[in-house]
């Protein structure tokens, strides 16, 4: 696969890997291969979560929550899936839930 077809952004994904105090120089290679990971690893998870709700013709947050049930290699998500609220417990305004769930989860905007 080459460098220009990567869905994330090595320069992205270095820029995050430098914010980590306790990570030192990297080589250049590492970032893309994180790219192709995460690539997987998210094609996995949505893989897994059609496989589970093969009728849908939306992946839901709710949908994303059951897959660390269904899948045993994926149980290291469970405590991280907790952190988010069920459908029914969401704000109504889309601009105001994603803000909020960003923040529980305290992930960097990038």
């Amino acid at each position: 696969m080459s460098v220009t077809k990567l869905k994330f952004h090595a320069t992205k994904i270095k820029k995050i890997i430098k914010n980590d105090p306790d990570i030192g120089k990297i080589r250049n290679d590492v970032p893309v291969v994180l790219s192709l990971v995460l690539e997987r690893f998210i094609t996995d998870i949505a893989a897994t979560t059609l496989d589970i709700n093969s009728d849908v013709k939306k992946i839901t947050p709710q949908h994303l929550k059951n897959v660390p049930q269904a899948k045993e290699t994926l149980d290291f998500l469970v405590d991280t899936m907790e952190k988010y609220p069920d459908e029914s417990s969401q704000p109504t305004r889309k601009r105001k839930a994603q803000t909020d769930l960003r923040q529980q989860a305290k992930v960097p905007k990038i």
